[in-house]
């Protein structure tokens, strides 16, 4: 029971039967509700398989079934493996393939992701089958599928959990364009959770926000405080995703979580002004740097709120560091336009390394984390686990995790994140490997010489942006071709917004690709594509705005002003219109 997560949120439930736990798709859903649907989930999922510790795919976005089901997997003594249903359906091929899943929970949603998969012989639990999945049963003939009325009631005999068994299997981006897979316990879970419950005092009083997708870790935090305290959990629809200003006040919400790029967007509409988010107690920001600048409007306008910026890999089960701004930390909490990352938990520990030893305070080094929320490993990837976990100071007994991102000691002991030790970034909120871009660009072109570069936001580290540079194809690829096969094999997030097709890419010394050259011709400007290969591309005027659906052909009142590029809180673009945008 120490670590069991599906025990403790069961008792959670038992005690709060009556109490509201979900808010999402427009309906509030008592404990009650929560616990009917997970435990039909999980007497499915245990009828149909012989052994626990297995890994349950969640197709399901932003329903009933996506939560109960994550819920279900975990009393079933499984661990639950969401699926980001906007990724290339190649990538979400490797993954079930990877995972070894043998059964998936699919929502109406899913449907055309889970069409695509090439596997055979799945069990697909369907909680809430409308029309796509009654179609899909009936034409595909390749899965074993199970329906509410077909589910057994009666319930079998569970083992315990083991603290090292896993909770949630989750991949992030990797460097040779495979997922790479992070297996967290319900020991790494059950140790973060409690510590964030206690330290920050959630209870059922609280309505959390549920913004980051459930395939994102940072929707971690939510969701499990949440569940664990007897909160209610309030998830974002997609129409409020862009500025939720509104959705916030208007459902009074006591906690909000979120990378900071959603308060950035939110501060450029105008809506952070003071004493604006009043419901707020508590403010959580993590997932990128967040700008002091930002942390500040963000504190006037949460009047009542602490803010607080947070730093963990995926590695570290969410987040591991915290620092509360205060307003008068600009000065001596701020470096490069960023807040700190502060202290470690009470119960983590963290050394800055450069050649396997310490660095002196104030020198920058690699962070690297131990501690109990630290996974054992990278799933299936022995080379990998041996590159980042790591003994120090020939000692045995402590494995520390390398995590690649540099900082450094102040004065106040708080730490100071600067940058990233190789070609890995932060892109709204994602962890990305430009190498992974670069490869499948250089694919598509056809030759190697290409690559990805990261435009920064002035005055901070976050990226603001991705470009490519490429040498002329043979086949004479035009930007837009590019970009329309880079959909393919790329999330949104990773895809480039320009391609700059030049004569010859600039070499350093050693013969490599010169990246800071290419940074400085950015900076400065310098660019000068050939006029084949780069040409402007106005919008066209048959899109719609992706709230209302008017498209410029059909509203005079759009054509006049045209449509806003805006870029969504899990990553995607969107065109949004200016009466809509006022609406947030």
């Amino acid at each position: 029971m120490k670590h069991d997560i599906g025990k403790k949120i069961e008792e959670v439930m038992n005690d709060h039967m009556e109490c509201d736990a979900l808010n999402v798709e427009g309906k509030t859903y008592k404990y009650k509700d929560l616990h009917l649907k997970a435990n039909i989930i999980k007497n499915a999922i245990n009828n149909k398989l012989n052994k626990n510790n297995q890994f349950i795919g969640i197709f399901c976005y932003r329903t009933l079934e996506a939560y109960s089901g994550i819920i279900g997997t975990l009393l079933s003594k499984n661990a639950y493996l969401p699926i980001n249903l906007k990724l290339p359906l190649d990538k979400i091929n490797k993954i079930i393939k990877i995972s070894e899943c043998p059964a998936i929970i699919l929502g109406e949603e899913g449907v055309e992701a889970f069409s695509s998969l090439d596997q055979k012989g799945l069990i697909v639990i369907c909680p809430n089958p409308g029309k796509k999945i009654e179609k899909l049963i009936k034409n595909n003939k390749d899965h074993k599928y199970i329906l509410p009325e077909t589910i057994p009631i009666e319930e079998k005999q569970q083992p315990n959990i083991n603290k090292d068994d896993p909770a949630y299997l989750m991949f992030t981006s990797g460097s040779t364009g495979e997922p790479k897979g992070i297996v967290v316990s319900h020991q790494n879970l059950s140790s973060y959770s409690s510590y964030m419950i206690k330290k920050y005092e959630f209870s059922s009083n609280d309505r959390i926000s549920q913004a980051p997708d459930i395939s994102f870790d940072l929707s971690i935090q939510d969701l499990f405080t949440s569940f664990l305290c007897g909160g209610c959990l309030y998830v974002l629809p997609k129409e409020v995703m862009v500025a939720p200003f509104k959705f916030i006040n208007k459902n009074k919400l006591t906690v909000w979580t979120s990378v900071p790029s959603v308060g950035i967007f939110m501060d450029n509409l105008g809506q952070l002004v003071p004493e604006s988010l009043p419901s707020l107690r508590l403010s959580l920001f993590c997932g990128e740097g967040l700008p002091c600048e930002l942390a500040s409007k963000w504190k006037r306008a949460a009047v009542n709120s602490k803010v607080i910026n947070f730093y963990g890999p995926t590695e570290a089960t969410v987040m591991f560091t915290s620092h509360e701004w205060e307003l008068d930390d600009q000065d001596k909490n701020c470096f490069n336009g960023l807040a700190s990352i502060g202290k470690t938990f009470e119960h983590m520990k963290l050394k800055l390394i450069e050649d396997m030893s310490e660095v002196d305070d104030g020198k920058v080094g690699e962070i690297c984390i131990s501690g109990p929320q630290v996974i054992n490993g990278y799933f299936k990837d022995k080379p990998l686990t041996k590159d980042k976990f790591i003994t120090l100071n020939n000692d045995k007994n402590q494995i520390w995790y390398r995590t690649g991102d540099l900082a450094k000691k102040g004065n106040n002991d708080n730490y100071f994140f600067v940058g990233r030790i190789d070609d890995q970034m932060q892109v709204r909120g994602h962890r990305v490997e430009m190498l992974e871009i670069d490869n499948v660009i250089r694919k598509i072109v056809g030759h190697l010489m290409a690559v990805t570069i990261p435009v920064m936001e002035e005055g901070n580290n976050i990226v603001e942006d991705i470009v490519a540079f490429s040498e002329f194809t043979e086949n004479n690829l035009s930007e837009d071709d590019v970009i329309k096969k880079c959909r393919s094999f790329l999330p949104d997030y990773m895809i480039p917004s320009k391609i700059f097709f030049i004569e010859k890419l600039p070499l350093n010394q050693n013969g490599k690709i010169d990246k800071k050259k290419l940074h400085n011709q950015l900076n400065n400007k310098n660019i000068k594509p050939d006029q084949d290969h780069n040409e402007t591309h106005s919008i066209d005027d048959s899109k719609s705005c992706y709230v209302c659906l008017k498209k410029l052909s059909e509203d005079k009142e759009l054509s006049g002003f045209g449509l806003i590029k805006i870029i969504k809180h899990n990553g995607d673009e969107a065109l949004i219109c200016h009466t809509c945008l006022k609406g947030f």
